[in-house]
């Protein structure tokens, strides 16, 4: 009887990834993806994400990324921080999105890629009053690009400050534990059963 290849996933973005604000969902899915049925061999899982930072950072460490060789990777397009942090341009992000894209089709024959939206964020934030034009960017280079999206925030609909992490102490940006676990985690659980699924028939 032959040994199943593994399935490797490989998560890249900024803090929906990793860092003090992504509720550690990604060793949360490593620990639980060997118990779900459609898990029929190993899974192998690399986090390459940095909290608090620009897709000029996703761009650059998108070739480590590559070296991995993952069968599936789902990025953050890291639009959130792209138009508060520099900020970048709508066209630099564009840019930077385009870059990872194509490093990972030419040097990872095969790959499976899926982009992540944000997480909603709420609507008092000063720092990003053009948070509204940067996702809908984000969502259309993956659909030039023929790329699916995982859309944690329909229409970049804010969220109410009482669902942030605001009080007592925070910055009333990111989602609260529940909200995340409630609305995003299911969604990337989901995801990652269907890529087993279809991964080992």
């Amino acid at each position: 009887m032959s040994l199943l290849k593994p399935i490797v996933f490989a998560f890249t973005g900024s803090s929906l990834t990793t860092g003090r604000l992504s509720t550690d969902w990604v060793p949360r899915l490593l620990q639980r993806l060997p118990q779900e049925p459609e898990c029929k061999g190993q899974v192998v899982v690399y986090n390459m994400g940095k909290g608090s930072q620009t897709s000029d950072f996703g761009r650059t460490n998108a070739p480590e990324l590559s070296k991995l060789k993952p069968t599936h990777i789902l990025f953050e397009g890291f639009a959130i921080n792209d138009c508060a942090i520099g900020p970048l341009t709508l066209a630099q992000s564009t840019a930077n999105f385009q870059a990872m894209v194509s490093e990972w089709r030419l040097n990872i024959p095969g790959v499976d890629l899926t982009h992540q939206t944000m997480s909603p964020a709420w609507s008092g934030d000063v720092n990003r009053t053009n948070l509204q034009g940067f996702y809908n960017n984000e969502l259309a280079n993956a659909a030039a690009l023929g790329i699916p999206s995982l859309n944690h925030t329909p229409g970049c609909a804010p969220i109410d400050a009482s669902n942030t992490n605001g009080a007592p102490s925070g910055d009333n940006l990111h989602p609260i534990q529940s909200y995340f676990d409630t609305y995003e985690y299911p969604s990337i659980l989901a995801w990652a059963k269907a890529k087993m699924a279809a991964y080992w028939p």
